[in-house]
């Protein structure tokens, strides 16, 4: 048998083939060992039975990496997934670093159930988004498989798997005779998992709703969360041993099973992780003392989840505004690796400048719509509020409530999506004496469209919005359009549009106009460091927003009408020319149109970007004494935020 290592890199083992080679946690030879062999096995499956490439090759996948896992468990019995790592003082007390080796394949594939992209394994896979074609469905399938040979409680997939081998050598084949072969290994009904798990995508949940000691018995009431027809291991505790296992073949709503309590003091469903549970959460029942099913536990730092407990993660917080200074804090959260249905982040700092306790609290819920016929995916609604200071001495307060919906087409491979939003700001001020203001205070309701196509090569969306308060209501539309060139060049084109509907705050000032180049933020979106700040480096800091100008010219805000467009274009590497044109009307005034351009130096984008204005409305900008504070700058110094440049997926 040949191998090459071309022939590996076409399905490399996920994980290990992205470790620098200075990084080997594993004992010595493993990774070399585990990439020759599941090369060896797949090359072998492949020169063996012929399966449709498009409808059924999740059977051979699926086989793949179920022998891959059979042969870590054999030979690599007690390895973890961070290998020598999770020994590690300071490293060890993750869960993550204590998982088994083969628990990343669960892992893998819940990623995608619990972002609501998960497909039935017999989905053709030119249907597959790329994660589950390449992740996600493999390991379902493997999984599956693994949990079909506990379930049967003899060795009949392996040795379906080595008979369907030799039967079908050289032979164009079907799941059809993989079946065959099973059903005749065993005594069980197994028509669920060809007619349940491997051809639907909803999700499998269940939850022990209560027990119910009777002598030296226990009543076991158990529920079905799902439209899933399949089997479940129940298994009663003693601490971490198993006393008793045994599968229940339907759970239906008031499920009721009788256990012998024996040495038992916990009831537990799905214990050792057989089927891929979308929540395992509900799952522990315990038989003795204070009903305490899952104790809080505080935890430095984000992890998996522990079913067991409920999970609180202490996050450190650094941040800063000219106004608080440096802000030092912590951020509770119960959000882990993977995403979950209810999240909420309590977030107190310090503001060592201002010497004021700030921060911002959090909470939201997301419905997921597993239903891919129809265009919404999920309901999401939350509420928020913070407090911090927008001026020197000066704090503001900002409560909101939302409702987001997100719609997506039947094809889950399009990058098209489109989400709606209803949204209510109350923001409180404190009061300036140097500078008074008529309304301090004041309440803003939102409804946003957003629609998006997000490729790589060209990017596209728009967005349509009104607000209404009690002295203004202004509507607003904005799209953005990019293409990437064959020679890498770039073509970016924004175009925004914005007009008051009415307006009673004309003679109060420019805080709830549109802004050219700097908007004032009254909602309190944006990261401002100085947002109060009309001179030195902090107001120069530019949020491509509203009119997206980079340079400040002499009519910076409209409080009836604005149109601009925003281009640019790259010239070399990072270098890009950009050029703004646009009109504004102000009450009592007549139309103004205005233009800048420049260089754009895109350093990193979004996160680090500097703006050298050449000629705008304004003339000639360069060699002007005061060029320097003509510069613009995007700049991100939230460390939450920079986290985003690690963590972009791809889907």
């Amino acid at each position: 048998m040949l191998i090459t290592d071309r022939y590996y890199r076409e399905d490399p083992v996920y994980g290990l083939s992205s470790l620098p080679s200075f990084i080997n946690p594993f004992p010595a030879g493993f990774t070399y060992e585990i990439k020759v062999i599941k090369a060896m096995t797949r090359k072998w499956l492949e020169s063996g039975a012929r399966l449709h490439p498009r409808d059924e090759n999740w059977l051979q996948d699926g086989m793949m990496v179920y022998l891959l896992q059979q042969y870590n468990q054999t030979y690599y019995p007690n390895l973890k997934i961070a290998g020598k790592l999770s020994n590690i003082w300071g490293i060890r007390g993750f869960n993550i670093t204590q998982l088994d080796f083969n628990d990343q394949y669960n892992f893998l594939y819940l990623n995608t159930a619990r972002l609501n992209l998960d497909q039935s394994i017999t989905t053709r896979s030119d249907s597959l988004v790329k994660y589950n074609q390449q992740l996600g469905i493999i390991n379902k399938a493997a999984i599956g498989l693994k949990y079909l040979q506990d379930y049967s409680g003899n060795n009949s997939v392996d040795q379906t798997i080595k008979e369907f081998y030799q039967k079908n050598k050289l032979k164009l084949s079907h799941v059809s005779d993989f079946k065959t072969i099973l059903e005749s290994k065993n005594t069980k009904d197994i028509d669920w998992f060809f007619k349940d798990y491997i051809t639907k995508y909803t999700r499998m949940d269940w939850k022990i709703k209560r027990v119910k000691n009777i002598g030296d018995s226990v009543k076991v009431f158990l529920k079905n969360k799902s439209d899933r027809d399949l089997p479940i291991a129940l298994y009663s505790l003693d601490k971490d041993s198993i006393v008793e296992k045994i599968w229940i073949d339907h759970v239906v709503e008031d499920t009721v099973i009788t256990l012998s309590r024996k040495r038992a003091n916990r009831i537990s469903l799905n214990y050792e992780k057989l089927i891929p549970e979308f929540t395992m959460h509900d799952n522990y029942k315990t038989l003795k003392g204070f009903d305490q099913n899952r104790p809080i536990e505080f935890r430095l730092f984000k992890d998996i989840e522990d079913p067991e407990r409920a999970q609180v993660f202490l996050m450190p917080d650094l941040g800063f505004n000219v106004y608080d200074g440096v802000t030092v804090g912590a951020r509770f959260s119960n959000g882990t690796l993977l995403p979950k249905p209810f999240r909420y982040t309590i977030k107190p700092i310090y503001g060592l400048n201002s010497n004021k306790v700030i921060g911002s609290v959090g909470l939201s819920y997301t419905h997921n719509l597993e239903k891919h016929d129809e265009s919404i995916y999920f309901v999401r609604y939350g509420v928020s509020a913070n407090r911090f200071s927008y001026a020197d001495d000066l704090l503001y307060r900002r409560a909101s409530a939302w409702l987001n919906l997100g719609f997506r087409p039947k094809d889950l491979r399009s990058n098209k999506r489109s989400f709606l939003t209803f949204r209510n700001v109350l923001v409180d001020r404190d009061r300036d004496p140097a500078n008074p203001v008529n309304e301090p205070d004041y309440n803003v309701f939102s409804i946003n469209y957003n629609n998006q196509d997000r490729n790589f090569k060209r990017y596209f969306s728009y967005n349509a919005g009104v607000e209404v308060s009690s002295r203004f209501s202004k509507a607003t539309f904005r799209t953005q359009w990019r293409k990437l060139f064959k020679d890498n060049r770039q073509l970016n084109i924004r175009f925004f549009s914005g007009a008051f509907l009415h307006n009673e705050t004309q003679n109060d000032g420019n805080f709830f106009s549109f802004a050219l180049d700097r908007p004032t933020d009254y909602l309190f979106d944006y990261n401002y460091y100085g947002r109060s700040d009309e001179s030195g480096f902090f107001s120069q800091q530019l949020i491509i927003a509203e009119g997206g100008f980079k340079s400040q010219l002499e009519t910076p805000y409209a409080n009836q009408f604005i149109s601009t467009v925003n281009t640019s274009y790259s010239i070399w590497k990072y270098v890009f020319a950009y050029a703004d044109v646009g009109v504004v009307k102000n009450r009592n005034t007549p139309l103004a149109g205005v233009y800048d351009s420049g260089l754009r130096l895109n350093l990193l984008q979004d996160y680090f970007e500097v703006y050298l204005p050449i000629y705008s409305s304004n003339g000639w900008e360069v060699g002007q004494g005061d060029y320097d504070q003509r510069v613009r700058f995007i700049l991100t110094l939230d460390l939450n935020t920079l986290t985003g440049l690690f963590t972009r997926r791809w889907y």
